[in-house]
């Protein structure tokens, strides 16, 4: 028992080693760039906490702010964390509820630690309003 315990234990320790930092602004802008995210422009942020995000990697993405506030996406009421099917070149439209000063909109894709949404993923909505 005590061998397979110290089994598990390893194999956590090794899991968390495995996870990648967060994308980084220069990542969006690459990402962009590659065409990764199809004919997407580099984006410029949310405005008034509304707008449409995206991401190069296709598969789930967990969002979720942190500090205070909640976000939520069409179809779905406002929680501490909501999960999105992306794919690469698709936007998904986010709202953010709530947010108190200093709370960022955050992102978990899987193999990837959290980390904050660089803004070159974050689109305004239509008209920037």
């Amino acid at each position: 028992m005590r061998a397979l315990m110290l089994c598990l234990a390893l194999l956590a320790g090794n899991a968390a080693a495995i996870d990648k930092p967060a994308f980084t602004e220069a990542d969006a802008v690459r990402a962009v760039g590659a065409g990764m995210c199809g004919s997407l422009p580099v984006g410029t942020g949310l405005v008034n906490g509304r707008g449409w995000i995206h991401q190069p990697i296709p598969g789930p993405v967990q969002l979720r702010l942190s500090g205070a506030g909640m976000v939520s996406t069409i179809g779905q009421p406002p929680q501490r964390s909501i999960t999105l099917d992306m794919f690469a070149g698709r936007m998904n439209y986010i709202q953010t509820h709530g947010t108190a000063p200093g709370s960022r909109l955050e992102w978990k894709v899987p193999g990837y630690v959290w980390g904050p949404v660089p803004v070159g993923f974050q689109l305004p909505p239509v008209g920037g309003k």
